[in-house]
């Protein structure tokens, strides 16, 4: 693309998501709730739950 490594690796850094993407809400006592209502079709649900690294119950809740 063009840009210099240094001013693009600073801008990731400062980078924090999309809203509704994958984006943490809270977590208590090793437990997470993570919004990502932007996954509104398969491919994109099944993406988001291939990342995941999860040791125990995964609770999928979906709404209309």
């Amino acid at each position: 693309m063009g840009l210099p490594r240094a001013s693009s690796l600073a801008a990731l850094t400062h980078f924090n998501g999309l809203a509704h993407r994958f984006q943490l809400v809270h977590e208590h006592q090793g437990v997470r709730w993570i919004n990502d209502s932007k996954a509104t079709n398969v491919g994109s649900t099944e993406a988001a739950l291939n990342g995941l690294q999860v040791k125990g119950t995964l609770w999928l809740l979906m709404g209309r």
